[in-house]
């Protein structure tokens, strides 16, 4: 494949005056379809807080609270068990609570100005990426100084990992948190190259706001880090020393964090690599390639969650796949690395960046720092390789990124952009069969939900849209096994997954299977009564008996399972009879 194309294109790119605007106006054009979608997910919740509205009292009081999800109070958690946000195996002392009082503030006046305007909440978000977009031309003319950096900011800025991220309101706290610690790098490489004493303590300061926006922030630390180890020309004495003030902000950081009731545990998605070492290392072996073959091109880091659902054994070879690319493209790099400083700088910066964020599930939203890397060295390999006229087997690596990276993500993220409510569109179909009419102030049970959001953002969803709701809501196991159903007498049912339960990711996201249930243990919810009935052999509840508080053949008490692309009514069962729900089709429910 021809590649001198790349490089004629990095050099007119570094030719024209204004190319960094021109490049970011294009991202801007290609992410606006965005301003076109719905509120989801989180959205919901942020909208009930920001109106303070009163419908569920486990939410959080404070508007700049608005990323405590949990916070490890008892009272709170059965709360959100009893509205049906949160499912009966909750740890019931689980905390997912960030700390995000800066990014929070940008919602607040969001709430101020344009209530309710998605697509201005959505051109607020933008701007920001603009603002990220334009830190980043900066770092990248300041740190790689070569006739390639405006090609690796129009790499960066057509990304279609970078939908998901700036196409989500309330994930806008990535590109605030990204804007103040980038800006933070951009000051210490200049307090290091002697442009004033007094830029060390701005560097800080610039840092600790990042990391009161957000977590992402902390992709300044990792760059700060990979700066000393490579650019900067100092002792390896005065390097180390230069690094006190970060991390003297972000020692600061996480101890207030702390006192103030902030941070993760209790779940088996998220995890504090302080308090679980083990644990986070565990899990980054598995997340961290994955993350970074997302960065460099594809499969999106999205699916790493879908995979078993469609087929078993795909996460393992992807996972293979991975590491192998991984490899190549570290050998691809080799030589450019010990020619350029920045090289080693941007691929150290991306690989820490990448370990950062495999605190959670691997998705692209959690690219945004790492993609400043992986930018970068994309590139200069494609540079190199294009303006060199010798044969060169990397020119079969360079081929399939150019591929991706210059001719695939435009595309992508415009199609990206105008999907990032797909969630709320799937609901919107699933829950066509569940009229408001019907479950108003009735009992509502859904049986086997496919996955955990199609059921814990329903009850925030009729809220938000004026919807009557049920009386009590709650849901029974997920969908995405087989799954008997039992009824042992007037009042009883025995559920029994046919993979147990918390047998996937997003099951565990509230309650890890190292919190063991045992066999009698019992969740007393408003509507009814869970008692463990049977156990796996890891501790996983493998059957539960479920007595509502109301007959089965209540027309107060409706169940609804999983059929197809939406619920549909239970048929009734006598006494003694059972049913077989079969696993939802995650195929179809996607792309059919």
């Amino acid at each position: 494949m021809p590649l001198r194309w790349p490089a004629r294109l990095a050099q007119r790119l570094a030719e024209r005056r204004h190319a960094a605007l021109v490049i970011v106006v294009a991202a801007l054009l290609l992410a606006s379809p965005a301003l076109w979608t719905e509120p989801v997910a989180d959205d919901l919740l942020h909208e009930l807080i920001l109106r303070r509205d009163p419908a569920f009292s486990g939410l959080p009081s404070s508007r700049l609270d608005l990323f405590r999800f949990a916070d490890g109070d008892r009272a709170r958690t059965l709360q959100l068990m009893n509205d049906g946000i949160f499912p009966w195996w909750t740890d019931p002392d689980v905390r997912l609570s960030f700390c995000r009082p800066l990014s929070a503030a940008t919602h607040v006046l969001d709430h101020a100005l344009w209530p309710r305007q998605p697509a201005l909440m959505h051109l607020h978000s933008l701007a920001w990426f603009a603002a990220l977009l334009a830190t980043i031309a900066q770092l990248y003319r300041r740190l790689s100084p070569s006739p390639f950096a405006p090609l690796a900011l129009l790499i960066y800025a057509i990304d279609d990992a970078h939908a998901p991220a700036v196409g989500w309101i309330a994930n806008r706290n990535a590109s605030v948190s990204l804007v103040f610690s980038l800006l933070a790098v951009l000051a210490h490489d200049a307090w290091r190259k002697g442009q004033g004493g007094w830029l060390r303590w701005f560097s800080a300061g610039l840092l600790g706001s990042g990391l009161l926006a957000g977590e992402t922030a902390l992709a300044g630390v990792a760059y700060l880090l990979a700066y000393a180890l490579f650019l900067d020309r100092g002792s390896w004495r005065e390097r180390a020393l230069s690094l006190l003030g970060p991390l003297l902000v972000l020692a600061a950081w996480r101890f207030c964090c702390l006192e103030l009731g902030y941070g993760v545990a209790g779940s088996g998605v998220y995890v504090d690599p302080a308090r679980e070492p083990l644990g986070f290392g565990r899990l980054a072996v598995s997340r961290v390639p994955i993350l970074l073959l997302a960065a460099f091109g594809l499969p999106w880091a999205d699916l790493w969650e879908v995979y078993p659902l469609v087929l078993p054994a795909a996460r393992t070879l992807v996972w293979c796949f991975a590491i192998l690319t991984l490899c190549v493209l570290a050998l691809a790099l080799r030589p450019l690395l010990l020619q350029k400083r920045a090289v080693g700088f941007w691929g150290t910066g991306s690989v820490l960046c990448a370990l950062l964020a495999s605190t959670t599930f691997p998705h692209d939203r959690l690219l945004l720092g790492v993609t400043v890397g992986s930018a970068a060295l994309v590139a200069e390999l494609l540079g190199e390789l294009a303006s060199s006229a010798r044969p060169d087997w990397r020119r079969f690596v360079a081929a399939p990124l150019a591929l991706a990276h210059l001719v695939l993500a435009p595309g992508l993220l415009l199609v990206r952009s105008a999907t990032v409510d797909q969630l709320t569109q799937l609901m919107q179909t699933a829950h066509a069969e569940l009229p408001a009419k019907v479950v108003a102030e009735r009992t509502l049970v859904l049986v086997n939900p496919p996955a955990d959001p199609f059921a814990a953002y329903l009850p925030l969803y009729w809220q938000t849209r004026g919807q009557p709701r049920p009386r009590e809501f709650l849901w029974l196991a997920i969908g995405d096994s087989a799954l008997r159903v039992t009824r042992v007498d007037a009042r009883t049912l025995l559920i029994r997954p046919s993979s147990g339960y918390l047998s996937t990711a997003s099951q565990t996201m509230l309650r890890s299977v190292s919190r063991a249930f045992h066999v009698g243990d019992r969740v007393h919810l408003r509507a009814a009564i869970f008692e463990i009935s049977a156990i796996t052999s890891d501790g996983r509840p493998a059957e539960v008996r479920v007595r509502f508080e109301r007959s089965l053949d209540d027309p107060e008490l409706l169940l609804y399972r999983w059929h197809r692309n939406g619920y549909v009514p239970l048929a009734p069962l006598l006494p003694g009879h059972s049913i077989t729900l079969e696993s939802a089709d995650f195929k179809q429910l996607l792309f059919g």
